[in-house]
């Protein structure tokens, strides 16, 4: 297994506008965990209207390798480690008025999300115009997550009251509610088209559904602690799954390839092939795993209460890749980014992205704009980075051309 420890660095969460005239400053810190952080600033020194033209000064310590419109790089002076912020491209703080817990996005710029000042309540919403389109109220408890179909007319959202509930997006008609587990559900999956689905529960058990009839399938596992999340990838093109054997229900489809990744409150990781319900391997980590997803196929990106980060692939024997142990602030959402890397949101209000091509870059990319917040949620399409804060507001990044040029040559 690789190792990293590299130093977190965090920035003014407003620092775009701190720089934006002369002798303004910002302040800036360098953390490696466990230890005491290393404090700065960086100094505006001249008015040019041009980021490119801008000079900057650091203090205590640290170097500036880039500005531009909407990120800045800061580095430690005598060592390879810097990061790249990035700053909010927009920022929706009249969508909800308290913690956004769950957000996704589909084609077309429509949103979902979940907020604490109103719990039980979807709401779907234009990022292109900020108008909210239409509110679902059917669930009797804090819902958890919500997820578009691919379609994206259709939601899926789970929760508290230990239902899952499908949703027309036009119509605002729930005309399927599905029922089985006895406690909370935490995550939900979606498979293929979505015609099956999968959920995860604090009951323990990971179940597998058909939407056409409301009705369940199978239970793919049931495990003695809380399940906190769930992500379903593709079989990678070098990997065999195990033969189903006994014949399979005639309602199951799409998951004949496909492999599930669970993450539960002990720290324990189960891998399953879904069809043929085979456990693929498990891992215990270091503490309580809050969220996981796929990167590619057959690599998972896995994040703990602890900080750290796992990236784990059934490919391997030992399964475990990497891991990134940078911060003790827990890691609370985890999303992929075009198959080049992963998001992972963390307590402290960090949003840092990491790459699978090159795990021992010094250099990380960090998104911006929450001050000490929590990052509940984090979600993507074709063009922007959409994450969820415990501040009520949604923000919308645009990292592509950093990662490309940092990451990715």
């Amino acid at each position: 297994m690789n190792f990293i420890n590299g130093p977190t660095f965090y920035i003014e969460s407003d620092w775009e506008d701190c720089l934006s005239k002369i002798a303004r400053e910002t302040w800036i810190t360098c953390k490696f965990k466990d230890k005491s952080g290393q404090h700065g600033k960086v100094v505006r020194l001249n008015a040019s209207s041009s980021p490119n033209s801008s000079v900057l000064s650091a203090t205590e310590g640290f170097r500036v390798n880039l500005l531009t419109h909407n990120a800045i790089e800061v580095g430690l002076a005598n060592s390879d480690f810097s990061t790249i912020f990035v700053a909010p491209r927009e920022i929706y703080s009249d969508i909800h008025e308290k913690s956004v817990v769950s957000l996704d996005v589909a084609e077309g710029l429509k949103c979902i999300s979940v907020s604490s000042d109103c719990e039980t309540e979807i709401v779907v919403w234009c990022a292109e115009n900020r108008e909210k389109l239409r509110t679902f109220k059917e669930h009797v408890g804090a819902v958890y997550k919500c997820r578009w179909f691919p379609s994206g007319r259709v939601v899926l959202s789970c929760g508290a009251d230990m239902m899952l509930k499908i949703w027309c997006s036009e119509t605002g008609r729930c005309p399927v509610t599905l029922k089985g587990h006895t406690k909370a559900i935490n995550d939900i999956a979606i498979v293929d088209k979505g015609r099956n689905i999968i959920s995860v529960s604090k009951d323990g058990c990971c179940k597998l559904w058909n939407c056409g009839d409301a009705r369940l399938i199978v239970n793919l596992l049931q495990v003695s602690t809380n399940i906190n999340c769930c992500c379903l990838s593709t079989r990678p093109s070098d990997f065999s799954l195990p033969e189903l054997s006994v014949s399979s229900d005639e309602r199951e489809v799409g998951t004949e390839d496909k492999i599930l990744l669970i993450g539960c409150e002990d720290g324990s990781v189960y891998c399953v092939a879904v069809r043929s319900r085979k456990l693929l391997f498990t891992k215990k980590l270091d503490s309580a795993v809050n969220c996981c997803c796929c990167v590619k196929a057959g690599i998972f990106a896995v994040g703990c209460q602890s900080g750290n980060v796992y990236l784990l692939s059934v490919s391997v024997d030992h399964y475990i890749q990497m891991m990134w142990s940078e911060t003790n602030s827990p890691a609370l959402s985890a999303t992929p980014y075009k198959g080049k890397g992963f998001f992972v949101g963390h307590h402290d209000g960090s949003c840092v992205y990491r790459s699978v091509h090159d795990y021992q870059c010094p250099v990380r990319l960090s998104l911006t704009g929450s001050n000490g917040d929590p990052i509940y949620d984090i979600c993507c399409d074709e063009n922007f980075v959409y994450t969820a804060c415990r501040d009520s507001q949604v923000r919308r990044y645009s990292p592509d051309s950093y990662i490309c040029r940092h990451f990715d040559s």
